[in-house]
């Protein structure tokens, strides 16, 4: 496809103050088109958020966005519901991943790349998953800030807390114990198991959950999960953009483990312009000490040679 006429390179014979006023004007425009660009438009076909109780909200790039039934999503969304919601997100392939309320998740891989997996975040909150019945079922990780779950045709639910707790409904799934160390092997668990994780980070199994783990288990999660992405066939649904998201909003991820946080300084970068964000930045320089060179780079640049 030919670009259109705005995004062409103007002939260097130009005088230059008129090609910067007219490099500036490009440049705004550009800025203009994103923001005026629908949201749906640029999600990721196929995932979607498909059922919705309570409030839920996404942040993608650096905007916020409020969820709703219907909402295409795109790799590097950032899914979060507040206390007493419930959140429904359906895969191509059958996955089905359902969050409880006050979840916080990041949808680091939407589409496996070669051999590698599709790959999700849950910083916080509950989360039910459900594998397809397709044989195209793809391989799935989930990572948690002290344990890490592969698996390809499962159905479980997880409890992302200071002592996180998981209960395998059926199929098979392999857990690792990231709190201890990488060198032990990982747990090969099947259905009717369950797995504790105390506050040293010690893995204790049982043959049934434990009644706390019942006790606060979302009512949702007792029931398998629907199907309901044919519903919305090839439908758009925009989502409603509530604004930039502030400090606090992304703060939680920005002091998430170190390996989450890839792509994390390029991508809120833009929000830097902002003098509170900023701020905010710099007074927590310790918990995310990868943006010092963002916000400092006059320490990085290079020393000048000692006088002779």
């Amino acid at each position: 496809m030919r670009p259109p006429p705005a995004a062409r390179a103007f002939p260097a014979v130009l005088p230059v103050p008129v090609a910067m006023l007219l490099h500036r004007l490009r440049h705004h425009a550009c800025l203009l088109l994103l923001a005026l660009f629908p949201v749906a438009a640029l999600a990721q076909a196929g995932a979607r958020l498909t059922y919705l109780e309570g409030q839920a909200q996404v942040i993608r790039d650096v905007r916020l966005l409020a969820a709703a039934p219907g909402l295409a999503l795109a790799e590097a969304d950032i899914v979060e519901t507040a206390p007493g919601a419930y959140a429904l997100l359906e895969f191509p392939d059958g996955l089905r991943l359902a969050l409880g309320g006050d979840s916080r998740l990041l949808l680091r891989t939407l589409t496996p790349r070669g051999k590698d997996t599709r790959e999700f975040a849950l910083l916080q909150g509950w989360a039910k998953a459900q594998s397809g019945a397709s044989s195209a079922a793809a391989e799935t990780r989930l990572l948690l800030p002290t344990l890490t779950l592969q698996w390809r045709e499962a159905s479980f639910i997880i409890n992302a807390a200071a002592a996180s707790a998981l209960f395998v409904e059926g199929g098979s799934l392999r857990l690792a114990n990231e709190g201890r160390g990488r060198g032990a092997a990982p747990l090969e668990l099947r259905g009717g198991r369950f797995v504790a994780q105390a506050a040293d980070r010690t893995l204790s199994e049982a043959e049934r959950p434990a009644p706390a783990f019942v006790a606060a288990l979302p009512r949702p999660f007792r029931d398998p999960l629907p199907a309901l992405l044919a519903r919305f066939g090839d439908r758009q649904v925009e989502a409603r953009v509530l604004g930039e998201v502030d400090y606090a909003a992304v703060a939680p991820w920005l002091k998430a483990p170190p390996p989450w946080r890839t792509g994390f300084v390029s991508r809120f970068t833009p929000r830097t312009r902002d003098a509170a964000f900023r701020q905010h930045l710099a007074d927590n320089l310790k918990a995310h000490p990868e943006w010092e060179r963002v916000l400092y780079p006059e320490r990085f640049q290079p020393r000048p040679p000692p006088p002779r």
